[in-house]
């Protein structure tokens, strides 16, 4: 088989064609300077919240109910820990490993855009599960919003859970450390950018237009 070209995010649109790519087809994805800009500038103004103390949801407050509590320093990492260990909670049998790759396609895409505010090695870190063919075991039925999908995707840039490599199901870790990559160790708002559901609605839907 040919090899597939590589898929590069950057200034324009993207189409669904480029997700089945990556997704069905296992074309490399990479992102372009500008699209790199774009997370690091949001993740500066995450930064700067947190340098000034202002009370911000999500950034360095507790979620839901805790919305009052302030957070800080070690806190702030911990609190995004515990939002994916909290939400890998799905049931039932994994996702096709395609599937996976798919929302994991979509959620970089999404970050890409520079909205988030999340911190660049933690895109560096799912970049490096699709082009390392590691693919997180993702439950296939979670919570209304599908957060629970790209929780169990998260957990797997700890080194937790388990994942598909080399033809085998094993634990994060040990792929992890077949490939030489380390744990992400996350900081604020990291957590809570990656419990989102719109990236599994549309890795799935590039799919199913495909089909």
């Amino acid at each position: 088989m040919s090899p597939v070209e590589q898929v590069v995010i950057g200034d324009g649109p993207v189409r669904w064609q480029d997700v089945v790519a990556v997704a069905r087809q296992g074309a490399p994805l990479a992102l372009s300077a500008s699209a790199w800009a774009r997370i690091d500038n949001a993740q500066a103004i995450v930064e700067c919240i947190v340098a000034s103390g202002e009370r911000a949801y999500g950034v360095n407050t507790g979620l839901g109910a805790l919305c009052n509590v302030s957070l800080q320093g070690e806190q702030l990492s911990q609190l995004s820990r515990n939002t994916l260990l909290s939400h890998a909670c799905g049931v039932g049998a994994a996702l096709s490993d395609e599937q996976t790759r798919g929302i994991i396609c979509a959620a970089i895409i999404n970050y890409s855009q520079g909205k988030s505010g999340l911190h660049r090695q933690v895109v560096e870190a799912l970049l490096a599960l699709l082009n390392r063919n590691i693919t997180p075991q993702v439950p296939s039925q979670g919570s209304v919003g599908y957060l629970t999908h790209m929780a169990h995707i998260g957990i797997a840039l700890l080194g937790v859970g388990k994942v598909s490599y080399r033809g085998h199901v094993m634990p994060a870790q040990q792929a992890l450390d077949a490939e030489g990559l380390s744990p992400v160790i996350l900081g604020a708002k990291d957590g809570l950018c990656l419990v989102n559901g719109t990236p599994c609605m549309t890795g799935l839907s590039c799919l199913a237009v495909a089909d």
